[in-house]
């Protein structure tokens, strides 16, 4: 009757166990993949670009705010530093420590600063300025 002994079921296989240590170690590298992945998309985000007339129809909205501004090269005033860019509607004074190399009226530009009250008036404090080609 050796071939007439019923089988015994075998005890289920238990599912096997990560240890406490493991798991952390998961549970931490899973979290820093998902910064990492965050930390990439949000420094990946374009700077919005402001033209000169969104500037100077609404100054107040911008103080405090580093922005960008691309506008054309209107002229400029070596003994204040300063230069007025514009888009064909209004046009934005830029304070500026130094006239930028290959400056030239009718030039594209984007600048990078922030609004301020000089002198009694709204003018663009440029921190950054980036020179294109001539139109």
């Amino acid at each position: 009757m050796e071939g007439s002994q019923s089988e015994q079921p075998q005890p289920a296989a238990r599912p096997r166990r990560i240890s406490k240590k493991k798991e952390r170690v998961v549970v931490v590298t899973v979290l820093i993949v998902v910064i990492a992945i965050l930390i990439a998309f949000w420094g990946s985000q374009p700077q919005r670009t402001y033209s000169p007339t969104d500037i100077v129809n609404s100054p107040q909205q911008f103080i405090g705010k580093t922005v960008q501004v691309r506008g054309l090269a209107m002229e400029a005033n070596t003994t204040n530093l300063t230069f007025v860019l514009g888009d064909f509607n209004k046009n934005l004074t830029v304070h500026y420590s130094a006239l930028p190399t290959g400056f030239q009226v009718g030039i594209e530009m984007i600048v990078k600063g922030s609004v301020q009250m000089r002198d009694g008036d709204w003018g663009f404090v440029a921190q950054e300025v980036l020179v294109g080609h001539p139109k």
